[in-house]
């Protein structure tokens, strides 16, 4: 508003809270389905049940996500603004930023801590089989980790492996559900608050070099406080 109007930014904000308008943040989220309340539900339900039976059942899990990082920075969600006298409860979906990337594939869990993978493209089939074949399935098929899960979302290369917590797998990860898997909530936010700071990444191999060393440096303690 004051870069158009001339205007300095002092004055614009003495005008505004004269005209009693506030700064609201808006809330990005995912659209839901109709089903997919209940589903949400059932699975909270039987992970409950399972830890009743076992104390160590989410510790047991292997959580994996897939998250891309781009060149030219995150989106910093916390400066930006919706300026009205009430709050509009607006919500907006979040758009794939158009910069050079970097896909990191990961998997944590409280013993293993994080194994991850960086790819120069996104996740696509073969390439999440590659994935499961030289990485998730060497590791859970040591004999110290029989009893582990392997956590993955419901994204379309997901479809592989039979002792998994996902889409079409015997526990059944509900649909568009947020935080919920610890790299949701802990290692992607935890790795962008210290991949941007200044001086930023100034390119593709730098912005590697910068996520490799934060991916590697996570300590177990961090991730079982996470847990």
């Amino acid at each position: 508003m004051a870069q158009e109007t001339g205007t300095s930014q002092s004055s614009i904000c003495r005008v505004l809270k004269e005209e009693g308008v506030k700064p609201w943040k808006f809330t990005s989220v995912q659209e839901l389905l109709v089903d997919d309340p209940p589903k949400r539900v059932g699975f909270c339900r039987l992970v409950l049940d399972r830890l009743s039976a076992d104390s160590d059942f989410v510790r047991n899990i292997c959580f994996s996500d897939e998250a891309t990082f781009h060149l030219n920075g995150c989106v910093n969600k916390h400066n930006r603004f919706v300026y009205a006298k009430e709050n509009p409860h607006l919500f907006i979906e979040d758009k794939m930023l158009r910069s050079p990337a970097i896909t990191c594939w990961a998997m944590m869990s409280p013993d293993l801590g994080v194994t991850f993978k960086l790819l120069d493209s996104t996740v696509n089939s073969e390439r999440y089989h590659d994935i499961l074949q030289t990485i998730v399935f060497p590791i859970l098929t040591q004999r110290r980790n029989r009893t582990k899960f392997y956590q993955q979302d419901g994204a379309p290369p997901h479809f592989a492996t039979s002792r998994w917590i996902g889409r079409g797998g015997p526990i059944m990860w509900p649909p568009r559900s947020p935080d919920l898997s610890v790299p949701d909530f802990c290692l992607w936010g935890q790795i962008r608050d210290s991949l941007y700071k200044a001086p930023r990444p100034k390119s593709l191999q730098d912005l590697k070099s910068r996520l490799i060393h934060l991916l590697a440096s996570m300590d177990k303690a961090t991730i079982q406080k996470a847990y």
